[in-house]
């Protein structure tokens, strides 16, 4: 795809990333933190067209356009 604007990409990413997120999770975009979690990730397993490769390959555009 044509990334026009790698700053603009960047805001749009975070907040598409921030919406793929279990509710329990949502959170400023600070530092991340290490810790186990014993939560519900059951929200993520997306297999398919929209599945984790869809992060993998926006991450390779933004990659290949920075």
């Amino acid at each position: 795809p044509t990334i026009g604007s790698v700053v603009k990409f960047e805001q749009n990413w975070w907040q598409w990333w921030a919406k793929l997120q279990p509710h329990w999770r949502v959170r400023d975009r600070g530092p991340s933190e290490r810790f186990i979690v014993k939560k519900d990730w059951e929200s993520l397993r997306v297999p398919g067209q929209n599945g984790m490769v869809s992060v993998l390959a926006t991450l390779y555009w933004w990659g290949v356009k920075w």
